[in-house]
């Protein structure tokens, strides 16, 4: 029982030390086009508008609140050229008690 399960370790241990591990940011030789770095540069302005919202799945009592809209780019390639072509989505946000936000992410066509 012990010289299999000293086996098993033994050949456990062998596989791993063959197995590579990629990296999420590896560029896999490509030219480096985008980065996960965070930019300060990017500030998007909010205003506060009193209203009130439900989390529901309901985007109707949401529309006097302004949306921001960003290109849906795929996550390991940043190139505009091959961003979903159905829309843009549009994040809205509301804070509430000063401590809690809810989003509503809406996204037009067949994305899912």
């Amino acid at each position: 029982m012990l010289r299999s399960l000293l086996a098993l370790l033994l050949s456990a241990i062998l596989l791993s030390s063959k197995i590579r591990f990629g990296s999420a940011h590896e560029h896999h030789g490509e030219e480096a086009g985008g980065s996960c770095e965070s930019s300060p540069d990017v500030r998007v302005a909010a205003e506060f508008r009193p209203g009130v919202i439900t989390v529901d799945g309901h985007a109707d009592d949401w529309t006097d609140i302004e949306a921001s809209e960003f290109a849906l780019l795929p996550a390991l390639d940043f190139d505009a050229d091959k961003a979903y072509g159905g829309g843009r989505m549009s994040v809205r946000v509301s804070i509430f008690f000063l401590r809690f936000f809810a989003l509503l992410l809406d996204v037009k066509g067949d994305y899912w």
